[in-house]
């Protein structure tokens, strides 16, 4: 596949080519459009909505405006809600929080892995509790 052919590409799937991807030189463009179209523009695993809710909380702990910006608006036209939107955000603030703390604290690796693990365990049992009371 060449540049052109993968604009031409971009300008069918999203009816217009960002003017950013037309100063990608060809051996750079053409394998990100292929793993643009891979993960984004054809049905996977993930739904698009929860894809696109998955890119709002990483965009927006790299704080990034434009990636923000982008999945905000694809996650609404995939359906989600202004409700599921707040709370990708607070997670997202919550998680990006922790990480700042924690780091901070210089928290012991092998510690914290423990204790989250710990944490696991716990939570797996008292689901099978709950579904032994279920059942």
């Amino acid at each position: 596949m060449t540049k052109e052919e993968v604009l031409k590409e971009m300008q069918v799937t999203y009816g217009l080519v960002p003017k950013f991807f037309e100063e990608f030189p060809e051996d750079i463009i053409v394998p990100q459009w292929e793993l643009i179209k891979e993960l984004f523009a054809r049905e996977t695993t993930i739904p698009a909505k929860y894809k696109e809710l998955i890119s709002l909380g990483i965009a927006i702990g790299l704080r990034s405006w434009y990636m923000v910006f982008q999945s905000t608006e694809f996650a609404k036209v995939f359906g989600a809600s202004e409700e599921e939107l707040r709370e990708v955000r607070l997670i997202a603030q919550s998680i990006t929080g922790w990480a700042v703390y924690l780091q901070s604290l210089q928290y012991d690796v092998g510690l914290f892995s423990r204790e989250m693990l710990g944490m696991v365990e716990y939570a797996k049992s008292q689901m099978a509790l709950e579904e032994r009371k279920a059942a």
